[in-house]
């Protein structure tokens, strides 16, 4: 056993080209993401607000701008090696459509992106 058998949470963020770059604020150096609700001015000096405005989310690590490979290489080789070893482990994905979450976990094997699936990297340990 490999004794990596914790359960960790990953962001990997995609920039778009309406990227909310004065509501999110990505720190991949301390793995949070900040997120800042920004009020037109009309409405923030008109009453008094005690919303809370900002709020700080925590991970065990943030890709932003990331390749496929430098995500399997951080986070998904120790569980596959562990499965092929016959080692329980599990890769879940969540995200909005077409972000890329079936990609990661079967991507079809090819020249251009060798091994760039999950499912594609466990196969090569079946004789």
């Amino acid at each position: 056993m490999s004794g990596r058998n914790t359960v960790k949470v990953c962001v990997r963020t995609r920039p778009t080209q309406n990227f909310a770059q004065d509501n999110l604020f990505i720190d991949t150096e301390h793995a949070s993401i900040l997120v800042k609700h920004v009020e037109p001015e009309s409405a923030a000096t008109a009453v008094l607000n005690n919303r809370q405005n900002s709020f700080k989310f925590k991970f065990d690590h943030v890709f932003h701008n990331a390749s496929q490979s430098a995500v399997y290489d951080l986070h998904a080789r120790d569980t596959v090696h562990d499965v092929a070893d016959g080692i329980s482990g599990a890769i879940m994905t969540y995200g909005q459509t077409g972000s890329g979450k079936t990609f990661t976990m079967v991507s079809p094997f090819n020249n251009k992106h060798p091994n760039s699936s999950i499912i594609s990297n466990l196969l090569l340990f079946i004789d």
